[in-house]
């Protein structure tokens, strides 16, 4: 992957580009390649981008964003430094944002799906929500793993519902479900992504016994 630290002409903005396989970062307030977050972030657009290229279509935007902001939050959790109930636990791009320059974002967004019409960004909250109260209970390596994975059954025009059941299809096929109850209560309960009844019944909504059941 292609880097440059200036590559918006001073625009405060950061992008990947998957015709071109680099990532540019924004200058402006604070420059964006000066926190981890945002060449997190980006860097989890390329990953994306380089299991599936076809991505795009359907929710892919909002996926996109909320996958990144996990990808950034999942280092940033790792290295420490804040602690649950420090006001800044939950703060993404707490450099560059979170300031009189861009308001950052949060991985501890209450709202639920469906996405409605706010802007992709917004609702990528709602995915790194779930996907942080995930890794909340079965730590980084699991839970990056199972994202990673299910990023490997998705194709063009992927909706929500879609990712939440391939990261249960990846726990099946890495874990033998061990983590469904989990995955089932911060995907469906929590975010509504999926129905939790559907899974409760030991039967999922292709008619497959889950494991565990």
């Amino acid at each position: 992957v292609r880097l440059d630290p200036h590559g918006f002409q001073g625009q405060d903005n950061s992008h990947f580009s998957p015709s071109g396989n680099w990532i540019s970062w924004g200058e402006g307030g604070v420059d964006d390649a000066e926190d981890a977050d945002v060449v997190w972030h980006e860097y989890g657009h390329a990953v994306q981008f380089a299991i599936d290229p076809s991505w795009g279509g359907g929710e892919s935007g909002a996926l996109g964003e909320g996958i990144s902001d996990y990808w950034a939050a999942s280092y940033a959790r790792s290295v420490g430094g804040w602690t649950v109930g420090d006001y800044h636990y939950d703060w993404l791009f707490d450099w560059d944002g979170h300031n009189p320059f861009w308001s950052g974002r949060i991985t501890n967004d209450p709202r639920t799906y469906p996405f409605g019409a706010i802007p992709i960004h917004s609702a990528g909250q709602i995915v790194s929500a779930g996907l942080m109260g995930i890794q909340g209970v079965l730590g980084r390596e699991v839970t990056d793993r199972l994202v990673l994975k299910a990023l490997h059954y998705l194709g063009y025009g992927v909706r929500a519902p879609d990712f939440a059941q391939a990261v249960i299809q990846a726990d099946r096929d890495m874990y033998d479900g061990a983590h469904l109850s989990t995955l089932v209560y911060w995907l469906g309960t929590v975010k509504n992504f999926i129905d939790p009844a559907q899974y409760a019944s030991g039967v999922d909504g292709n008619g497959t016994t889950l494991p565990g059941t």
